[in-house]
């Protein structure tokens, strides 16, 4: 089983090798493609305009001046590993790439989003999943739902992965620049503790700052040690609070978030 951290590089390593939309694109290789096979996966797909017309004639068109036009710009070395993905599909190549998932098994947004634990967009953390959303009353339930329509992967420090579309390919962008309604967490890795790569303190006059610190005042305020502001900032308030936690769990109370603190931190 992998990591959640692998699973964040897989990603990275998709869309970094200028990795391209395509409906129903579950990793294929760009320079395997051929228009006969992308008008099959389109037709797949299975768009259609208001008016009830096929669309996957122009979609098939749309894929292949966006492929020429990183063709033009990256050549053929920079394309050699170039996938063909579409919003699920990023996540899915990642996860069969990484043996997490069998290379048959196959998730769509609606799909993922029911096979995770929401978790709230100021509580993500690397590795989960974003969703834009519609909200559906669901009468067997007696209550509103949300519904994904379009997904991404959180990847730290407020960024997101995702296939955007047919005009856009993969990219990287921040969280803020998406419609996010509501994220996600598979329960699907070795790992569900984030990994500590250095030891959290107060400095004085350089205050440490980052995605780590952040998840750090998260896991103190889920747990009701106060840091104040969830702000990404290692301040006096939250070595206060890493304090009493410490004390609250029979460690050394220094106020250094190591790797004792950070396992007893995401401990459930």
């Amino acid at each position: 089983m992998a990591t959640r951290e692998e699973f964040v590089k897989k990603i990275k390593e998709i869309y970094e090798a200028h990795s391209v939309y395509v409906g129903t694109g579950n990793g294929e290789l760009v320079k395997d493609l051929t228009f006969d096979k992308v008008y099959k996966m389109e037709k797949t797909y299975a768009r259609r305009d208001e008016n009830g017309k096929p669309l996957w004639g122009s979609d098939t068109r749309r894929d292949f001046t966006f492929i020429g036009k990183n063709y033009e710009l990256y050549g053929d070395e920079g394309m050699k590993n170039a996938q063909a993905v579409d919003c699920s599909g990023l996540e899915v190549s990642a996860l069969r790439a990484l043996k997490v998932i069998g290379e048959k098994d196959d998730f769509n947004c609606r799909s993922f989003q029911e096979a995770c634990d929401e978790v709230e967009l100021k509580d993500l953390q690397p590795g989960d999943l974003v969703f834009n959303a519609r909200m559906t009353y669901d009468k067997n339930k007696d209550k509103w739902i949300s519904k994904a329509s379009h997904m991404a992967t959180y990847v730290g420090d407020g960024q997101c992965c995702e296939a955007r579309g047919r005009d856009y390919g993969t990219q990287r962008r921040p969280l803020s620049a998406g419609s996010w309604v509501v994220g996600g967490r598979l329960d699907w890795f070795d790992d569900n503790i984030p990994i500590l790569t250095r030891n959290l303190r107060y400095i004085q006059g350089n205050l440490m700052r980052g995605e780590d610190v952040r998840m750090c005042q998260q896991q103190l305020a889920k747990k009701e040690f106060d840091p104040g502001e969830i702000d990404s900032i290692y301040g006096k308030k939250t070595e206060a609070a890493v304090i009493d936690f410490q004390r609250a769990n029979e460690l050394t109370p220094d106020g250094i978030v190591g790797q004792i603190t950070w396992g007893k931190l995401f401990e459930e």
